[in-house]
């Protein structure tokens, strides 16, 4: 058994209560927390529809014919025994979608073989510990791979430990913490960083280097993880300061390109090598090499930037902005606050007084607008209205100071 059925229950949840408040965004106050369950309110006909055609395609239970008992049998137990049976039945696939949230996600399939090989090295490499705590959900793969996966192969408890939980919870020697560097900074903040004996494992977005070299003075052991949803795990980091590692069965497909991979395995079949056992890998990011095996993020190929452990893309936040009747152009940056990477917006009123009264009511209606459209992480915080866009002597735009 691949999944054991609490936790193979704990990624339905997760996943069936993100889809659900992704409906409900907008236009239904509330929020789901527990679905599928007596204590929360019943979904309706299209609510249900779309959360079983997530649980479907995440898991490929369409292609062992059960997806029509999702509807059938609404219920947690029944769902979980749908699911396991699918995966016993084919099981050879499980798809992510890219945490993007302007819009359409990308889905990403892997092989679960790909996935237990990760998680076995991780097996291999870290201590065995006692609980796994999570601060992250189950159904994007980072948390996936070691709040699913890796609890399962080892059989340990594991504690939700999201919202307030992540900075209240207690800790013991022999915990293995599972977060990002949101959550990292806040338990900083709080002064409730667990220390010696406890292994933390942080990634979805780049751990400061003066958070990480923070949270190893406690005494914990940080381990970062470099992947996304397209690669799986790529690389790890284990010290202040050092470039990642990739992991023993990824290697680069080639001197000429930094961004390729060859992901390289041993499976072998009846019928001789597995097809799939050599394959190229794209990374989502520029890298810079220092050797053959170890490198350092350089950002974003595609213009994303990490906002709470979201890819949150500035450009399509600025055209959903600029369309706006009242808006003749704008701009939206990424900036850093107290509180980590924010988005921010420059806008230029279409009205040629641009009174406060004017820039007031703009603002108001950009805020209603994208908090229908977008996520939260991808909407701006902080509105600049002027005359015409900062620009340096060259033409060229500039930051500006919010």
């Amino acid at each position: 058994m691949v999944l054991r059925p609490d936790i193979l229950e704990r990624v339905l949840q997760d996943l069936v209560v993100a889809e659900t408040n992704e409906l409900r965004r907008g236009t239904d106050a509330r929020q789901v927390r527990s679905l599928l369950t007596p204590q929360d309110e019943s979904l309706d006909s299209f609510e249900l529809y779309t959360a079983a055609a997530a649980v479907s395609i995440m898991f490929h239970v369409h292609e062992t014919g059960l997806e029509d008992l999702l509807l059938a049998r609404p219920r947690p137990r029944d769902w979980v025994d749908i699911v396991q049976r699918s995966l016993e039945g084919s099981g050879k696939h499980i798809s992510f979608r890219s945490s993007g949230s302007t819009g359409g996600k990308t889905l990403h399939q892997h092989q679960l073989l790909d996935l237990i090989q990760e998680v076995e090295y991780f097996v291999s490499t870290l201590r065995r510990p006692e609980r796994v705590i999570a601060t992250v959900p189950s159904h994007h793969i980072y948390g996936f791979l070691f709040t699913a996966l890796f609890p399962s192969r080892i059989d340990v408890p594991v504690i939700d430990a999201r919202g307030p939980s992540t900075v209240t919870q207690q800790y013991n020697s022999g915990d293995l913490l599972v977060s990002f560097p949101f959550a990292l900074e806040r338990m900083l903040h709080f002064g409730t960083v667990p220390g010696e004996g406890v292994t933390i494992l942080c990634s979805t977005a780049p751990c400061p280097p003066e958070l990480a070299a923070a949270i190893r003075a406690t005494g914990a052991e940080l381990i970062e993880i470099y992947g996304s949803s397209e690669t799986a795990g790529v690389g790890v980091r284990r010290e202040d300061g050092a470039p990642y590692a990739l992991l023993p069965y990824l290697a680069r497909a080639n001197a000429d390109n930094a961004t390729e991979l060859i992901r390289r395995e041993a499976r072998s079949t009846e019928q001789g090598r597995n097809a799939q056992a050599e394959r190229v890998l794209h990374l989502p990011d520029e890298v810079e090499w220092s050797g053959s095996r170890t490198f350092r993020p350089l950002g974003r190929r595609d213009g994303a930037v990490q906002v709470g452990g979201v890819n949150v893309y500035p450009e399509k936040v600025c055209e959903l902005v600029k369309r706006h009747r009242l808006v003749s152009t704008a701009a939206v940056r990424p900036y850093k606050t107290k509180d980590g990477i924010r988005l921010k917006a420059f806008v230029v009123p279409r009205t040629a007084e641009g009174t406060a009264a004017d820039t007031a009511n703009i603002e108001t209606q950009l805020r209603e607008l994208l908090s229908t459209e977008l996520e939260s992480a991808a909407r701006p915080v902080v509105y600049t209205f002027g005359k015409e866009l900062p620009r340096n002597e060259l033409g060229k735009m500039t930051d500006w100071q919010v």
